[in-house]
């Protein structure tokens, strides 16, 4: 789930992933979600440029219902961004139950996951790594599971909504006392 094909988005790195996913579990798919990433848009011509749409559906801009079934439907979320100052699509992905493998260095990544204790931290600038997060999932049920219901309990101690407004109320009482 993204909202454009770029460098810094890094698809082509996960598509290169998927690949060397693929190989080893040929029945795996990968849906992209979002702008650039449609029929006939910038993924899907870049991916067959470069021979790698096989198991991939290109499914483009969708509305957030739409991004929310796909997730409730899926089994994982890779996040193979470089840069994410936050990453809300994380952590409705966590909400939904599925197990996140994100960057190690890209932005507010790692805080949404603790630093690795509520999902897979890879160096997201190499498709092995990418690969590598994934199939510990695949390879081990255990973490699967682990990771899939430390995923929701991190996001309801964490990024529920109640505690985000608590959050913001507090910072600007603290801001208007001159206590920031």
């Amino acid at each position: 789930v993204t909202n454009e094909f770029s460098g810094r988005k890094n698809t082509a790195t996960l598509l290169r992933a998927f690949d060397i996913v693929r190989r080893r579990y040929p029945g795996t798919t990968l849906r992209l979600i979002g702008a650039d990433h449609g029929p006939g848009e910038k993924a899907e011509e870049w991916a067959a440029e470069h021979g790698l749409t096989s198991g991939v559906t290109f499914l483009g801009m969708q509305s957030r219902e739409d991004v929310l079934r796909e997730m409730r439907e899926a089994d994982l979320l890779v996040h193979p961004a470089r840069e994410e100052p936050f990453g809300l699509v994380i952590i409705e992905a966590m909400s939904q139950g599925l197990p996140i493998v994100g960057g190690e260095q890209s932005g507010g990544v790692p805080y949404i996951l603790d630093d690795g204790a509520f999902g897979i931290l890879v160096d997201v600038d190499r498709a092995e790594h990418i690969a590598a997060g994934v199939f510990r999932y695949l390879d081990n049920p255990e973490d699967y599971v682990r990771f899939s219901a430390l995923g929701l309990q991190r996001v309801a101690d964490a990024f529920d909504n109640h505690r985000i407004t608590d959050t913001y109320v507090e910072a600007y009482r603290d801001l208007l006392a001159g206590t920031w």
